[in-house]
């Protein structure tokens, strides 16, 4: 089976779940504690020539203000391979504040959102603004545990 059909029947798997979720479970929250991982890439002059894709981990809270909206508070570190011989890797990490918002807030097992944040991202030894945009899916792992960030 190819990776395409794997991807597929993923996919057809989690859209047939969210039509299956009991009411109960479809109910959007109010707080959420998430731990995460991302891919990250630096978008301005002249970093992005000098580092290449990263990653980081993150810790989150959201307080859900109604259905569709949320605040978020957040701290992550990103690390940023480089090419060049003079320069090992970037690093930064970053108290965040921002907003989220959910368009389809109660599909079930998934939370589709899109997210805005603003920091103090510090690196080496300055302390800059830093900005940073999402598109995701929270799954819920259970009525009682809450959801996996994706």
């Amino acid at each position: 089976m190819s990776r395409y059909n794997v991807a597929a029947l993923c996919g057809a798997m989690l859209l047939a779940s969210t039509f299956t979720a009991s009411s109960a479970e479809a109910q959007p929250y109010t707080h959420a504690l998430r731990i995460d991982a991302a891919v990250g890439l630096i978008l301005s002059d002249p970093h992005r020539d000098l580092y290449g894709t990263g990653g980081g981990v993150g810790l989150g809270y959201e307080y859900r203000l109604h259905d569709y909206i949320g605040i978020d508070a957040h701290f992550s570190s990103f690390w940023f391979a480089s090419d060049n011989p003079n320069v090992t890797f970037g690093s930064y990490y970053a108290p965040w504040a921002g907003v989220r918002v959910h368009p389809i807030p109660s599909l079930g097992v998934a939370d589709i959102y899109l997210g805005g944040r603003a920091a103090l991202a510090i690196t080496g030894g300055e302390v800059r603004l830093g900005v940073e945009a999402e598109l995701g899916v929270d799954f819920r792992l259970s009525s009682q545990i809450g959801r996996a960030h994706v």
